[in-house]
């Protein structure tokens, strides 16, 4: 599977095209950007489930293949929580004290900010809302579940993610294209870089 991100014109995961901002907020009720939401929700509201019992109201129906990929990308969650888990709850502490999209946006670059897009990388971003819901609803301040689940999907398309995730077939392609460390590499290089943006982040805020 190929890690590098592969696009035409400037676009890049750190900045986006010019138009995609404008693109993203006139089809935000199109079928693409309503799939990826319902999936981002319904990870978070499981995974919230699978750790802390937590249990979040579903506001979509999902069917079976639907299903089947959201558990596959709770799966990837699951191998990557030992080596990521702790570092992304300190990050979800810290965006807290702005919950910023701004600064959401530091962290989700500093996912990216190689250039590499791979399933492992795009759950690490889910992994991150996650926490942050789960921070937000310990502290009281649970209306930023809502907020962190659309920060997630804005990044998503805006910043070249779903142009990755399409040229790939789409959400469900994670169900043949993922196995156990297909993605090892270039986590070494990501570990490193959320590390750095851990500390920029330390410091701004």
């Amino acid at each position: 599977m190929a890690n590098l991100l592969s696009m035409s014109g400037d676009c890049s995961v750190s900045e986006p095209c010019d138009n995609s901002v404008a693109i993203y907020e006139a089809n935000e009720d199109d079928m693409e950007t309503m799939e990826t939401e319902t999936i981002v929700e319904e990870f978070v509201r499981l995974k919230l489930k699978q750790n802390t019992g937590i249990i979040q109201r579903r506001r979509t129906s999902t069917d079976m293949e639907t299903q089947a990929l959201i558990g596959r990308l709770i799966e990837i969650s699951n191998e990557l929580e030992a080596q990521y888990g702790e570092r992304l709850n300190r990050d979800a502490e810290m965006w807290i004290k702005s919950a910023t999209y701004d600064k959401f946006l530091q962290i989700a670059k500093g996912v990216f900010s190689d250039g590499v897009i791979n399933w492992s990388r795009i759950v690490v971003l889910f992994m991150f809302a996650v926490k942050v819901v789960f921070n937000a609803v310990s502290k009281g301040f649970s209306g930023l579940a809502g907020d962190v689940i659309r920060f997630v999907v804005k990044f998503i398309f805006i910043h070249g993610i779903y142009t990755w995730i399409q040229s790939h077939g789409g959400w469900v392609a994670v169900l043949r294209e993922y196995t156990p460390h297909s993605n090892s590499s270039g986590l070494i290089v990501f570990g490193l870089t959320l590390l750095i943006v851990c500390l920029l982040l330390s410091r701004k805020i």
